[in-house]
């Protein structure tokens, strides 16, 4: 099952360690796991409707959309669930068929270089929102692209790489990033792989920026998939939880 992230602050909880307990605080919010767009099977959303955007759960991811081309950038969402097919007619699925969990939909960023550039970006209303992490994996293109090679990248061997930096910023000011080895030689990532966002909370960050880097940086595919983003509050929900059960079975 996916963490969620509730958007309404909690009261006081009681948070259990060991046979004892103590308050804590916590901010929490709703599932932001893409769920919520009502996405049918086997499909995606591209931006084609010219909307620029879409939200889930509060938070916005950009996009743009060229009628002309049929050509997209930013973010996209997706159901498809072909694990094999490793032509660019396959963007829109992620190397594990499936999102976090084996859910439905699942998130597709795509840093585009043309016909305009468009770099993806989650922007964030309220900077406490901002969520501990987020699950990332290759899309199908572009996985089997380093792994296999194709009429632009050459297969990977032990010196090349390919990484996702997630930036994060306060208005226009950079607070810091955060890196994921998407490829590492021939280690190349085909499953739901956390990446942890928590040293950017408490600094007002209001968008996040993805981007790509590597060895071959400029012929790779600039895809990623995105799924579940998860609840702050979720272990301490828990806790609490065992923590009362704890205190019920004493006093009965």
């Amino acid at each position: 099952m996916k963490r969620s992230v509730r958007r309404w602050t909690m009261p006081i909880v009681l948070v259990a360690i060991g046979a004892g307990c103590w308050p804590a605080t916590s901010r929490a919010e709703c599932w932001v796991d893409f769920e919520d767009l009502g996405l049918g099977p086997d499909s995606y959303w591209n931006g084609s409707d010219g909307s620029g955007q879409f939200t889930s759960c509060g938070l916005s991811f950009n996009n743009t959309y060229d009628p002309t081309y049929g050509s997209w950038g930013g973010w996209a969402y997706s159901t498809k669930t072909d694990d094999t097919d490793p032509s660019w007619s396959n963007q829109y699925s992620a190397i594990t068929g499936v999102g976090v969990g084996g859910s439905a939909t699942y998130g597709v960023a795509y840093y585009s270089g043309w016909p305009v550039t468009t770099v993806p970006t989650i922007t964030i209303p309220d900077p406490r929102d901002l969520p501990d992490g987020l699950y990332v994996t290759n899309t199908t293109y572009a996985y089997f692209s380093m792994r296999d090679g194709d009429g632009f990248v050459t297969a990977f061997d032990d010196a090349d790489w390919q990484r996702l930096t997630i930036t994060g910023k306060a208005g226009e000011s950079v607070v810091g990033s955060v890196d994921l080895d998407l490829a590492s030689g021939t280690n190349i990532v085909d499953q739901w792989t956390w990446l942890d966002l928590t040293g950017l909370q408490g600094q007002g960050v209001d968008m996040l920026e993805l981007s790509f880097s590597g060895s071959q940086a400029e012929m790779v595919p600039s895809y990623v998939a995105v799924d579940a983003v998860p609840e702050p509050a979720t272990i301490a929900m828990i806790a609490a939880a065992a923590c009362a059960l704890l205190w019920w079975r004493r006093s009965g």
